[in-house]
């Protein structure tokens, strides 16, 4: 419980927090430190590691697999359920890199784990606080640690000086100015120290770290990609762990009705050369054709639809696309650190309300379309009208990949993903290995229609 309200810290009279806990920036220029360097596939340190991960072709393979789907579709009735099942697992026999870890949930053992956060809201939220209190409310200990000091945060290590015995310290992306003493200390309890990656590669700000600290033992991945990756350049107990949605709820929209509203999820001052060019041809498809094509303003819904039960204000997330009836994910630039290295959270955001969702096929979205049966890659903007008319054609086909995602997004919840921790980490419990620890199971079934 952090200060009076389930582990969720506040700030008090507007102060804003901006003094770090203990670290310090590092002097080397942010584009020339060795962790950004290693988002380059072919920088000097990445060769050896480029060579090994290029074997999963996962972003070729979906590509190729869109487009079959697409000329099928164009044969007069055709039928949209009996294309993807036939496809998908014709590509699922010829292919055993498609399946998708997901080790079986939970450890028998109990864990204590303790999540790093220097921020308390976006990702760090998900993967920090809410996260530990799922591992909680499974019957294991966490405590959330908001490493910042300030006037209503006067003393950031209370809960973490409580505990004796830690298993396992999480740290959210990576602060150079407030992580690395904290490192120190998680030594001290016994515990592993894992790095959650997430989408670090995007995040240019001063403090990302040079040289990573020879303490860390692994990190924490958003695909097999990743793990690969991580495990040689000498990471070798790097995890994945996909990045949840917090649809709690199970909101979902109606996609029988012809679509009206194509939706984004994004700032246009955040737009890149790339996204800006699909986005314009859609907006321009959509003119001729009654569609409106928006950014999603979650602004406009503050105070909608919380409640008592919502103390992580997650539900305006997701009122937010009532309305919308196809979604669009695309980066701002086809650039390795875009294309290797994101997080599936925006996929699997619109695959819980069952919205029809054209992506560019970076490589964890295309792991995961690829072990679920999800058509709708697209590397064109040509290619993105293309599944733009498909889905105003044939509401048959919009319910079809609806659901596809909407069972997809099962896997991505909140209390499973907290259940991968346990599993991911089940060999932390003091006392050595758990010979009884379940085996990284395999999702390798036909398409979920």
């Amino acid at each position: 419980v952090f200060y009076g309200n389930s582990n969720v810290y506040s700030r008090k009279n507007g102060v804003k927090l901006d003094e770090m806990f203990w670290g310090k920036t590092p002097d080397v220029p942010p584009p020339d430190r060795m962790s950004l360097q290693m988002c380059n596939m072919s920088s000097d340190i990445n060769l050896h590691a480029a060579a090994k991960v290029n074997q999963m072709k996962h972003v070729e393979e979906i590509a190729v697999v869109a487009d079959n789907v697409r000329a099928d579709l164009s044969v007069e009735g055709a039928d949209p359920g009996s294309i993807l099942r036939e496809r998908f697992n014709e590509w699922k026999r010829l292919n055993s890199s498609s399946d998708l870890q997901l080790r079986e949930p939970g450890c028998a053992r109990p864990l204590n784990f303790a999540f790093f956060m220097s921020s308390q809201v976006g990702s760090q939220l998900i993967r920090g606080f809410m996260t530990s209190d799922f591992i909680r409310a499974a019957g294991h200990s966490s405590v959330s640690i908001l490493a910042k000091r300030g006037a209503g945060n006067p003393d950031p290590l209370r809960e973490f000086r409580a505990c004796n015995r830690v298993d396992v310290c999480v740290f959210i992306k990576w602060d150079s100015r407030a992580f690395p003493t904290l490192v120190a200390e998680c030594k001290k309890r016994g515990a592993g120290v894992f790095i959650d990656y997430m989408d670090y590669c995007q995040t240019h700000q001063k403090n990302v770290a040079h040289f990573w600290p020879t303490a860390v033992d692994g990190f924490i991945v958003q695909s097999k990609y990743q793990e690969v990756f991580f495990r040689e350049i000498n990471f070798t107990k790097s995890v994945a762990i996909y990045h949840p949605h917090t649809n709690l709820d199970s909101l979902q929209n109606t996609v029988d009705r012809p679509p009206s509203v194509v939706g984004y999820t994004g700032h246009w001052r955040n737009l890149g050369a790339s996204n800006k060019e699909v986005f314009d041809a859609v907006q321009s498809w959509g003119e001729s054709r009654g569609v409106v094509f928006k950014s999603i303003d979650y602004t406009a819904y503050k105070g909608r639809g919380s409640g008592r039960g919502d103390i992580y204000k997650q539900r305006i997330y997701h009122v937010a696309v009532e309305g919308v009836d196809i979604a669009i994910v695309w980066p701002s630039a086809i650039i390795d650190r875009e294309v290797f290295f994101k997080p599936v959270t925006r996929l699997v955001y619109w695959w819980s309300h069952g919205i029809p969702t054209i992506f560019y096929p970076t490589q964890s979205y295309a792991e995961i379309s690829l072990a679920l049966g999800y058509p709708l890659a697209a590397r064109t903007t040509e290619e993105v009208l293309q599944w733009m008319e498909k889905l105003v054609e044939s509401s048959e086909f919009r319910q079809t990949v609806s659901k596809i995602g909407i069972e997809g997004a099962k896997l991505f919840g909140m209390e499973g993903s907290a259940g991968q921790y346990l599993s991911a980490f089940c060999e932390y419990s003091k006392g050595g290995v758990d010979s009884s620890v379940p085996p990284a199971t395999v999702y390798n079934g036909e398409v979920p229609l």
